[in-house]
Order: structure tokens, then sequence, then C-alpha cells
């Protein structure tokens, strides 16, 4: 599913800039609806999809995915899949 996409990053107050789509965001082993892994500056972050504006926004400074998240191992594969 990677793919780079032009997002709204919260870090630069909502200014658009590249951010690549990963793929979903997990939740307790399963799928959130309407969330997604994205990276950005080689960091996993998460962020959803506007349908009525249809645009990304990545919260580049809240939604910072860490080696502690239950679900890290899942996500460290999009990272050597970049």
């Amino acid at each position: 599913m990677k793919r780079e996409v032009i997002a709204h990053l919260n870090s630069k107050e909502g200014e658009m800039d590249r951010a690549v789509l990963l793929g979903p965001h997990y939740l307790f082993g399963n799928p959130v609806n309407n969330s997604y892994i994205f990276l950005v500056d080689n960091k996993l972050y998460t962020g959803i999809f506007n349908w009525y504006v249809c645009q990304y926004y990545v919260d580049d400074l809240y939604g910072v995915i860490r080696q502690t998240d239950e679900n890290y191992n899942h996500y460290k594969r999009y990272i050597q899949e970049a």
C-alpha cells in the first residue's frame, strides 16, 4: 500500500508537505477505521483521511509511534519496506 501523498502536518500548523502512506493503524490487533500510519522524516506517525475535503492529516506531534507501542513490531516492517 506504500505511496507518497501530500498531507497536512500538525507540526507545521496544517501546512502541506510530503508523507508516505504506509498502511492501516492497528489497535488491539485490529485495523482502526480511517486511521493510517505515515512515514515522515523516517519516523512513524498516525493520521487520518478527511473524506469531506479528500485530504490526509498527519499528527506528527502527538501521533508518534514509539517502540513501546503494542503493534510496533507490525509497523516496523513499514520502515524496512520504505
